[in-house]
């Protein structure tokens, strides 16, 4: 399988890392601005556990998480797969499949948002 992103896509993909990354920025340049105690010398960064939809991207979904992460219905998502508008599905076993979950998100990434 072939992916081709345009300018176009590849904008709308870096604008949403902007936008998850803003807020983390702002607190990490806030806290270095503040005067430093003695006691003091470093900021702790709080780590919250990624949302399921971002915890690697090596990770494969299945088809009920699949529908619930794009909220498009099986058959939608298999005619957009056909037509080659959404990425391929991979083989697990003889009779299960699933899908990168890396594709998945840079497939999400180049919606608009509505």
């Amino acid at each position: 399988m072939r992916i081709i992103l345009e300018q176009d896509d590849l904008q709308a993909i870096a604008d949403a890392v902007v936008r998850k990354l803003s807020p983390l920025l702002v607190k990490v340049q806030e806290a270095a601005e503040r005067p430093k105690s003695v006691a003091a010398r470093t900021v702790p960064i709080v780590m919250q556990e990624a949302p399921r939809a971002t915890r690697a991207a090596g990770d494969v979904i299945r088809r009920k998480e699949l529908c619930q992460i794009t909220g498009l219905s099986m058959t939608t998502l298999w005619r957009q797969e056909r037509e080659g508008f959404f990425p391929a599905r991979i083989r697990l076993t003889d009779f299960s499949v699933g899908w990168r979950r890396s594709e998945v998100e840079a497939w999400l990434a180049t919606r608009q948002a509505v």
